[in-house]
């Protein structure tokens, strides 16, 4: 269901100055004819039609059809879209165009995320195509799960067991050097990995052309530091002999010194991010965009190698670690890969400041104050990283509490691979097949398919969980394929979210303002090195610490990136959508854990048997409200003591009534003023005894003392 009145279109061709080639299908015509000094050309034989034909739509469609939320190639759009004129071809007619709307970053969430027509996944990274709906009439919480269309990011970085160590002090860089193993050139040349990527389908072989890039990067960076071996400067890299050479051997970079510039801060404590492989290399002429160039002045020094090697020679790296160039046959089978040299942000140096950095105490564990510039002993590590773009599906658990207002109700719970029982329940994919065109001259198709189009020509079939897009990178991510004539999200978006992640760092400092470049840029709008965030830096700089959280850290960018750039169209409300949906919904239900009742019972058990005992004494005449009262009365103090002390063949009184009790000992006196206590008792019908010792009456008292 498109959010648009425009038609998707399609072109096909080499550059968007040029005429457009015909797309496979499309009924357009174009001849190659000789151009001007010996060139040639292309020209259409008739008016171009950017169409996508429907033959074409079906069939990448056709596995999507039958499913309720599943989407297709289609049902991928940009996430905004504007309408413009094609001066060139086609005058007056207005041709949509694709763009992104920058969304606040969800890098740094760390969760399961619902935007407009996306499942964002900022934990381990992609993203998912939903239209979002909402069931209504529940007044509680429901839950149900959907199968979705996912893009992922899939990145591995390598260690190039190299480190850029410097020392700062008093603002200014004083020593920044290599530093690694110490190898030869011969082991080196030993050692080379294999670069014969073939059948990415099977096998995306991302370690594989990491460790190939960073084998490269290392070979050419040792022959470019060669300063200490006379060598004849005729001799290049490619014919050098397998003799001794100092390999990654504490390369020392010139002396380096402030100064002003725009940004104001340094940009060594950037992390960065190359497609060149080269913007670490110091040399003030070879290279004007090197790492330091931009905020430092460097001595106006060669640094003389015996091979020939510039910082031009890095750029072969790329093409090496993808496997292809702009050249390269669409119809192969190559997958797109984006690669890179990344330094990680620095990390400070602890080991060598002892408890004191810039004079305050640190406590253990926890970062100077002043992290983003104290002055000591900092390194970057270095690596190189190849991406790749995945589609799959995956089963998203959601919910929805109908007392929240709109979509604040509507949560992803968990999101798991969608698995499946037989490979015949796997899903079809197919990916276009053309002959006579590069990886520059067109997007290629791609989709679920059904069945009856498995062996049909011009399509290549894989049944089997996920696939992995084809196509080449784009070199600059200002540039978009052929510009105004193609608008199809769902064919360009994995390219140029690859050349967003990989946005070469040097293009961040120097990219131009809006009113230069009032168009999207995808360097200059999506920065991740958090010069205005203390969370954004940190994140940073934790997650490129090592080879395995910066894979995490490319896949996360590419997330956030890619959410700025796409929906999905495709919900339960969509066309051909329209059955119902089951969902559960969660009833309040008060449950008892049974382990917690183990003290609860033993407890009652007590209370039970002290009950029934006393019933027992109840029934039995032995208890009741006499016997209360007996028990209570033998308790009393008097009662007690009046026993004690009773005088021999004296009744004690404990078996008496009260009355009778009152009768015989109601009158007698215990002296406690001793050190033991004293009875005095006054006989029936005798003068009552006042308690004093001595006292005298006409019937002598008789005192018994007990002790």
């Amino acid at each position: 269901m498109s959010r648009s009145e425009y038609s998707a279109t399609r072109a096909c061709g080499g550059s968007s100055a040029a005429p457009a080639l015909a797309c496979p299908l499309s009924g357009s015509r174009t001849v190659l004819s000789n151009g001007v000094n010996g060139t040639q050309d292309w020209k259409p034989m008739s008016s171009t039609n950017y169409s996508v034909p429907s033959i074409l739509r079906e069939i990448y469609s056709s596995g999507a059809q039958g499913e309720k939320t599943v989407s297709n190639f289609l049902d991928i759009e940009w996430r905004r879209q504007e309408g413009r004129e094609d001066e060139r071809e086609n005058a007056g007619f207005r041709i949509p165009i694709g763009t992104y709307s920058s969304l606040p970053s969800m890098a740094l969430n760390n969760a399961l995320d619902v935007v407009e027509g996306l499942v964002v996944d900022t934990i381990t990274g992609g993203i998912g195509f939903r239209n979002h709906t909402i069931p209504h009439g529940f007044d509680r919480r429901v839950s149900w799960q959907e199968d979705l269309l996912f893009v992922v990011p899939e990145t591995v970085c390598v260690d190039t067991n190299l480190t850029i160590a410097m020392s700062i002090s008093e603002g200014r860089v004083t020593r920044a050097q290599f530093t690694g193993y110490n190898e030869t050139v011969e082991s080196v040349l030993r050692q080379q990995p294999q670069t014969n990527f073939e059948d990415g389908q099977k096998d995306a072989q991302l370690p594989g052309r990491a460790r190939a890039a960073a084998w490269w990067h290392n070979a050419l960076a040792s022959a470019y530091f060669d300063d200490g071996i006379a060598r004849q400067r005729q001799h290049t890299f490619n014919r050098v002999s397998p003799t001794t050479l100092s390999y990654m051997k504490n390369w020392d970079i010139p002396d380096l010194s402030p100064i002003t510039g725009n940004n104001g801060t340094l940009d060594i404590f950037d992390y960065s991010i190359s497609t060149s492989f080269s913007d670490h290399i110091i040399s003030g002429y070879m290279h004007p965009e090197g790492m330091w160039i931009e905020h430092y002045k460097i001595a106006q020094q060669d640094i003389p190698n015996s091979y020939n090697v510039s910082p031009s020679n890095f750029t072969i790296i790329h093409n090496i670690c993808s496997g292809v160039t702009g050249a390269t046959a669409a119809n192969g089978d190559n997958i797109l890969v984006g690669c890179g040299l990344m330094r990680g942000a620095p990390q400070f140096n602890y080991s060598r400041h002892g408890s004191k950095v810039d004079g305050w105490k640190l406590d253990a564990g926890k970062i100077p104050r002043n992290e983003y510039f104290s002055f000591g002993e900092w390194s970057q590590k270095v690596y190189t990283c190849a991406s790749a773009v995945k589609a799959t599906i995956k089963t998203v658990f959601l919910s929805y509490d109908g007392r929240d207002n709109g979509l604040k109700g509507l949560k992803v719970n968990a999101i798991k691979e969608k698995e499946y029982p037989d490979i015949s329940s796997m899903p079809l994919w197919g990916i276009e097949d053309v002959v006579g065109y590069s990886l520059d001259e067109i997007r290629l198709l791609w989709g679920l398919v059904g069945s009856e189009y498995e062996r049909k020509p011009n399509i290549t079939t894989y049944r089997q969980p996920s696939i992995y897009l084809k196509g080449r990178m784009e070199p600059n991510p200002r540039q978009t394929h052929l510009g105004i004539r193609q608008s199809l999200a769902g064919t360009d978006f994995a390219s140029q979210m690859l050349s967003a992640t990989y946005c070469d760092t040097h293009r961040n400092r120097s990219r131009p303002a809006f009113s230069e470049f009032p168009y999207p840029d995808l360097c200059r709008d999506f920065d991740y090195r958090g010069r205005q965030s203390l969370g954004m830096f940190l994140w940073t700089r934790n997650l490129t610490a090592n080879p395995e959280s910066a894979s995490r850290f490319l896949n996360l960018i590419a997330t956030d990136v890619a959410a700025s750039m796409l929906v999905g169209t495709k919900g339960l409300m969509s066309k051909g959508s329209q059955e119902p949906y089951t969902v559960v919904q969660e009833v309040p239900r008060l449950r008892y854990h049974l382990p917690y009742a183990v003290p609860a019972v033993g407890l009652a058990f007590v209370v039970l048997l002290t009950v029934h005992l006393a019933l027992v004494l109840f029934w039995s005449g032995r208890g009741g409200f006499s016997g209360l009262r007996l028990h209570i009365r033998r308790l009393s103090p008097g009662c007690i003591y009046s026993a004690l002390l009773a005088l021999p063949g004296q009744r004690d009184g404990l078996g008496m009534s009260s009355e009778d009790w009152i009768k015989s000992h109601g009158a007698d006196v215990i002296d406690f003023s001793r050190g033991f206590p004293q009875l005095t008792h006054v006989h029936e019908g005798g003068p009552r005894d006042t308690g004093e010792l001595g006292a005298t009456s006409d019937s002598t008292p008789s005192v018994h003392t007990s002790s």
